[in-house]
């Protein structure tokens, strides 16, 4: 606003640096564009704006050619005071200033951008410059191991020469065809089969290995604790033996083992059953085939006499005698060929239980296993003065052998209740 004379040599000074600058940038625009053809200067600042590469540098070359021009008008339109005679120029030389900086702003975003996008694109190169090596790398891993498996000798390959009756690594080692290199795929995924079935197998095994390894680990356990456990048992059970006067002495063992020895499996069974009472005292005796047997079918049947018959009663050679407490001795033999037990007493034991007389076999199997018996009438037992040993049902009861019994006839697997009456049954014959 000072047009004084005092204003005028700096403001000369300023356009003369103006000059100067512009001309800097036409020398730079015009180095920026040497050796390619010569742009012309955009039309429209959108277009100038939206420019990049070499359209920067034609309009930064345009705009500083179009602001040298106007600075030289300027200066040349300078009076003697240093005052503008054009305000037109002044306002010129602003805006190709403003364009310049818009200019070198949109410039630097594309730098950035460029920068950015340059990084990215090393970091790619870089990055397949690595898989490419960890290529290479893995390449030379396998044709080492390729080497050293060509290299091995084992069985497996002797077996599968033998088999296949060629080798196994020169015939899959190089295929020259198609068709040798599918075969040497197809030959390679059988075998890969086969050995997933040989695993899956080999996982079967190892399994039933692992139960059987549970449990036979289960069963040591058990076995090891089987002392404790017997040692708890026989704590609780002293009472019980006490009781019915058991022990687990040698000697009831001994007993026990020569009555096993010496005694039929059904005896024996009426000894144990006997034996478990402990009130009472159970033997086994000797038995002899009474000759009164053979002398009343030698009478009955006259002719008709026949020794086989006789022996179907021959008892075993052993039989268990049971003493009571008032001297009463019952003995129980076993009739091994009509499969009953027969009970001897010098007290009754008629109807014990209802309907059981002890006159016939309770065995009915033996009518049908000889039918031919005493002149087809089946099995006759002989009176009791002639067999005074009676097949009683309840003496098959404690042999542990349960026939089929008639009608009415009262059924009691009880052995406590037997041996009650039997003792009832002693009493009172001995009290009358």
């Amino acid at each position: 606003k000072d047009h004084s004379s005092h204003s005028s040599k700096p403001r000369h000074r300023l356009y003369t640096c103006l000059i100067h600058f512009t001309s800097s940038l036409v020398f730079v625009s015009c180095k920026m564009t040497k050796g390619k053809k010569k742009l012309t200067t955009p039309s429209s600042e959108p277009a100038a704006l939206s420019a990049g590469g070499d359209d920067y540098a034609a309009a930064f070359l345009a705009c500083s050619s179009q602001m040298v021009d106007t600075l030289k008008q300027l200066s040349d339109s300078l009076d003697k005071k240093g005052k503008s005679k054009s305000v037109d120029l002044e306002l010129n030389v602003n805006v190709d200033l403003l364009k310049l900086k818009r200019l070198n702003r949109y410039a630097l975003m594309d730098l950035a951008k460029a920068t950015d996008s340059l990084e990215g694109a090393k970091k790619s190169v870089d990055q397949a410059s690595l898989d490419l090596q960890n290529l290479l790398y893995e390449k030379e891993h396998l044709q080492r191991e390729i080497q050293m498996a060509k290299e091995l000798q084992c069985k497996e390959l002797t077996s599968l020469q033998a088999a296949e009756g060629e080798d196994v690594v020169v015939s899959m080692g190089k295929p020259k065809t198609q068709e040798e290199h599918k075969a040497n795929l197809d030959r390679l995924a059988g075998r890969l089969e086969k050995r997933r079935e040989l695993k899956r197998t080999l996982e079967e095994v190892e399994e039933e290995k692992k139960r059987l390894i549970q449990e036979n680990s289960q069963k040591k356990e058990f076995l090891a604790s089987l002392p404790h456990h017997l040692q708890q048992l026989n704590a609780a059970s002293e009472p019980l033996r006490k009781y019915m006067k058991l022990s687990a002495g040698n000697q009831d063992r001994e007993k026990y083992d020569a009555a096993r020895t010496l005694l039929c499996k059904e005896l024996y069974v009426v000894f144990c059953n006997l034996v478990s009472f402990g009130e009472d005292v159970c033997t086994v005796s000797c038995v002899r085939f009474s000759p009164k047997i053979k002398a009343w079918f030698a009478e009955t049947n006259g002719e008709d006499y026949k020794s086989d018959e006789v022996e179907v009663l021959r008892p075993h050679a052993h039989s268990v005698s049971w003493s009571l407490v008032n001297g009463e001795v019952v003995k129980f033999n076993y009739l091994p060929d009509l499969h009953i037990i027969t009970v001897e007493s010098a007290t009754p034991m008629l109807n014990l239980f209802p309907s059981d007389a002890g006159v016939s076999t309770p065995n009915a199997t033996n009518h049908h296993a000889y039918p031919d018996y005493n002149g087809g009438d089946g099995i006759v037992l002989p009176p009791k003065d002639v067999m005074p040993a009676r097949p009683f049902v309840w003496a098959q009861w404690i042999g542990g052998m349960y026939f089929a019994v008639k009608e009415g006839t009262r059924v009691e697997p009880s052995i406590r209740t037997i041996v009650k009456m039997v003792k009832m049954r002693v009493r009172a014959y001995k009290t009358l």
